[in-house]
């Protein structure tokens, strides 16, 4: 596979053996269900920092009823469930978190992945973009087949204490979230190679046309970079001519039920367009040429976002795009896997790039591959009547503002020098930014993997605890001493770190509120007054979370979606040695939130953060 050492070494499994990719997937235990007591206790804590006292009793009080009550009631109908299910919440979480959402994907749901400049990769030009398409694919194919021949070593903890799931990333591939009415559906058809056969063809997006091309031949040999960089031109040069596109994928980016029943209506229009919307949602991937030109790697995350429609296909569980310059970055669909599975391969083929310093090292055989075959749908006039005012109403109608900030005076090395987990350390930055900017707490969601466990996916840390906002009060006020703000910033780092070790074991309170919920509503029960307590929204109940946060890892790979709610932030962040990458996103029809205000003051929050921990130590000495 054209692999240095240093990148087969991280990413594929030896063969002395070791573990296939999926195979310690069945012994994995199953989903925890919390005890109810200790849900409860974890969310009235999580009240705390947005409640009046008065409305804490009131709430109290609510809880306990609950307790009691329909509460108790419905958690034995939860435990019953779970004795019988080793993932408990994961069809509700997968139904109702996602298919059920009636929204656009985009800008609203779908992830973004960025990488930053590949070494020896060039940026500028056409030819850079032919260029880096041809390498990029390659190695995302490749990527595929290590999945397909179980190759990929399985995750593991830090350590290597346990094992996590693979399960997500049997969706990277071949996947497609096709539209409904009422639900949408998630069609997944990779397979691995003991399973059997599954697609191997690429589509390829360019001007609003598509491309179908197969990526791996009759003997399981995928095209190589220059065979790539062939199929690419060929599209490019096709597409110089005045034929009027298609623009059929501006319709992915409507409302779901919208899209569900255009696409019903192009199904049913003809043979040709059954089988070429088969073609297109069973492939491999979409490989996008883009006519934009973003200036930096800065600029990548608001043009896949923000970018052009007609040239993005949102159903697809990965779309990689590829600018006209040679910059590249992804859109992937949310509901078939979360960040960590996206990050691993889009961080192989950067490291497998780099690494090889941008150069193709291996041979191309000798061999007749399938011809380039464009896709043409037969479109009638309402169908073109749609996009045409789909594209009017969308011109011009930016809603989700995305960017890639860098802070670059220290990173990982530095935090821990101080004894402190990293993550713990720059959510407490969070808060003391948003607090500083807005003078009241914000409720926030932080993921926490619960990949351990079967099939698992991800709990949500509330790390705005009352002991953050003790501390975060004292950092304004003068009259505190530095050594008593850092004791209150290590008590609040101590309680965030212990939220998150209880959420890795699912044990946060809010998949099993939500699995109670779930429970009342398939049963047909009142859904209890808990659900419609004022104090439940306030803390982020709902999705109410001001800010949506996530740390995607230690890698050079940055991600991130859309805020939660109107009024509120995506902040996802990747530390690196010494430096921290964030990706903020804020609703830009919002008149409370501004991303650049906040990456400033969040570059404070650091700078002061350090300060008190440093001055703190010396006066020790």
């Amino acid at each position: 596979m054209d692999l240095k050492p240093a990148v087969e070494n991280i990413f594929v499994q030896s063969s002395m053996g070791k573990r296939k990719t999926f195979e310690g997937d069945v012994d994995l235990p199953s989903l925890p269900l919390p005890e109810l007591q200790h849900t409860l206790s974890r969310y009235l804590d999580s009240l705390k920092p947005f409640t009046t006292p008065a409305e804490y009793l009131k709430s109290f009080k609510i809880v306990e009823e609950f307790e009691r009550g329909i509460g108790a009631e419905l958690n034995e109908k939860l435990k019953e469930k779970a004795n019988n299910e080793k993932n408990w919440v994961e069809k509700w979480w997968e139904n109702y978190g996602y298919l059920k959402m009636r929204d656009s994907l985009l800008p609203y749901s779908n992830m973004i992945g960025v990488a930053p400049k590949m070494s020896g990769c060039c940026y500028g030009t056409e030819e850079d973009q032919i260029r880096n398409a041809a390498l990029i694919s390659y190695y995302t194919v490749n990527f595929c087949v290590l999945l397909r021949r179980q190759e990929l070593k399985p995750s593991e903890s830090m350590g290597g204490q346990r094992v996590f799931s693979m399960s997500q990333f049997r969706r990277l591939f071949c996947t497609v979230r096709r539209p409904g009415l009422v639900m949408d559906s998630l069609g997944v058809y990779f397979r691995t190679l003991e399973e059997g056969p599954c697609p191997s063809n690429v589509v390829i997006m360019c001007r609003g046309r598509f491309f179908n091309v197969n990526a791996i031949d009759e003997k399981g040999y995928t095209i190589t970079p220059p065979e790539w960089e062939e199929k690419i031109r060929e599209v490019l040069k096709i597409c110089e001519d005045e034929e009027e596109p298609q623009n059929i994928g501006i319709l992915t980016c409507d409302l779901r039920e919208k899209w569900c029943k255009y696409r019903e209506h192009i199904l049913q229009s003809s043979d040709n367009n059954r089988n070429v919307m088969d073609i297109i949602e069973r492939c491999l991937f979409v490989l996008v040429l883009d006519e934009d030109k973003p200036q930096s790697v800065d600029e990548v995350p608001n043009f896949c976002l923000n970018g052009d429609y007609n040239n993005r296909w949102a159903d697809k569980s990965m779309s990689i795009i590829i600018f006209k310059n040679g910059f590249f970055g992804t859109i992937y669909d949310h509901t078939a896997f979360d960040g960590i599975a996206s990050i691993t391969c889009m961080n192989y083929i950067y490291r497998a790039i780099s690494e090889n310093m941008g150069e193709w090292l291996g041979s191309t055989p000798d061999r007749d591959f399938p011809t380039l075959e464009e896709l043409k749908f037969d479109v009638d006039a309402k169908i073109m009547r749609k996009i045409k005012c789909l594209n009017k109403d969308l011109a011009d109608n930016k809603k989700i503002g995305i960017y890639r900030k860098t802070f670059d005076d220290y990173g990982k090395i530095e935090i821990q020098r101080f004894g402190i987990h990293p993550d713990s350390f720059v959510q407490m930055a969070l808060q003391l930014t948003y607090y500083r900017l807005y003078r009241k707490p914000a409720p926030c969601y932080e993921t926490a993997t619960t990949r351990a466990f079967f099939n698992g996916r991800t709990e949500t840390l509330r790390s705005c605890t009352s002991e953050c906002v003790d501390w975060v009060k004292a950092m304004l006020k003068h009259t505190f001493n530095i050594s008593h703000k850092a004791g209150l910033l290590m008590e609040a780092l101590k309680r965030h770190d212990q939220l998150m070790s209880e959420a890795r074991t699912n044990a946060g309170c809010d998949r099993h509120l939500f699995g109670l919920y779930c429970t009342a509503l398939e049963e047909g029960m009142p859904i209890p007054e808990l659900y419609n307590d004022p104090s439940y929204f306030k803390s982020g109940g709902a999705g109410n979370f001001i800010l949506s946060t996530s740390c995607t890892g230690y890698t050079a790979i940055s991600g991130g979606v859309a805020p939660m709610c109107k009024d509120g932030y995506g902040i996802f962040y990747n530390i690196l040695p010494d430096s921290i990458v964030f990706i903020i996103s804020e609703n830009l029809r919002s008149k409370e939130t501004n991303a650049e205000t906040y990456f400033s003051s969040l570059k404070r929050s650091l700078l002061d953060m350090r300060f008190i921990l440093l001055y703190s130590n010396s006066s020790k000495l």
